[in-house]
């Protein structure tokens, strides 16, 4: 079997500060967003010349701290992020404009996450804490069931399961069923891992999950079925 070789095609530059965050959608493969440190967020649109491979073509400034995380919705209309300055913004791709600013987080926000169906977004915050909201920033849940800073969230692409899977510093990580818009009285922690160090990022495919910290990387499969039932049989 011949090894795969990565090539690099291009450099994107125009961000003042360290880029913190990257997201991209299947149902616009041009499109790359990314967060930074100097508070603002750039869509990219990828050309695919090797002279410049990316366009800048807009930028959205509103934060007042650190773009922690960025996330696209998935029908590609709308980005979202989440700040130093304990904010979230969703934002208009097309207008480049911030159409909500949702409140109430009492840490830097360190995670942000559309629900394929649209409906809700779900966020992470050193204040140990992840909220659920609906889309027009109206809090309606939040879970408290970790010990130190969430760093990491993610709604399922399951659009049946309505899912929240989180991981932290305390070295857990947790799923959460959302039934009928209602939460589960305890999160299930699937996972305690034994390194200490947070969890910086998640992700999920329909029947696996993708785990990094600072000094390792785990790639756990794993089924979200099986979760699920044991946090339904706790209820």
């Amino acid at each position: 079997m011949s090894e795969e070789v990565l090539v690099l095609r291009g450099t994107l530059e125009g961000h003042n500060g360290w880029v913190t965050s990257l997201a991209t959608t299947p149902s616009k493969p041009d499109l790359l967003l990314s967060g930074s440190r100097d508070k603002t967020l750039i869509a990219w649109k990828l050309t695919g010349d090797d002279a410049q491979y990316g366009v800048p073509k807009k930028s959205f400034i509103g934060h007042s701290h650190i773009v922690q995380d960025v996330t696209i919705s998935v029908d590609g209309a709308y980005a979202l992020s989440g700040s130093w300055d304990k904010t979230l913004r969703l934002w208009d791709l097309e207008t480049g404009e911030s159409t909500k600013r949702f409140d109430g987080h009492t840490g830097d926000v360190l995670s942000v996450s559309i629900a394929s169906n649209l409906r809700q977004i779900v966020s992470a915050s050193r204040d140990k804490t992840v909220k659920v909201w609906n889309t027009i920033g109206e809090c309606m849940h939040t879970l408290t069931s970790h010990k130190d800073w969430v760093s990491a969230v993610r709604f399922s692409p399951d659009t049946k399961s309505n899912t929240v899977i989180s991981a932290s510093w305390d070295k857990t990580v947790k799923v959460c069923y959302l039934l009928f818009l209602q939460i589960c009285e305890m999160m299930f922690p699937i996972f305690a891992t034994s390194d200490g160090f947070a969890r910086m990022r998640l992700q999920l495919s329909p029947r696996s999950l993708i785990l990094t910290s600072l000094f390792q990387i785990a790639f756990i499969l794993t089924s979200l079925v099986l979760g699920l039932e044991q946090v339904r049989a706790q209820r």
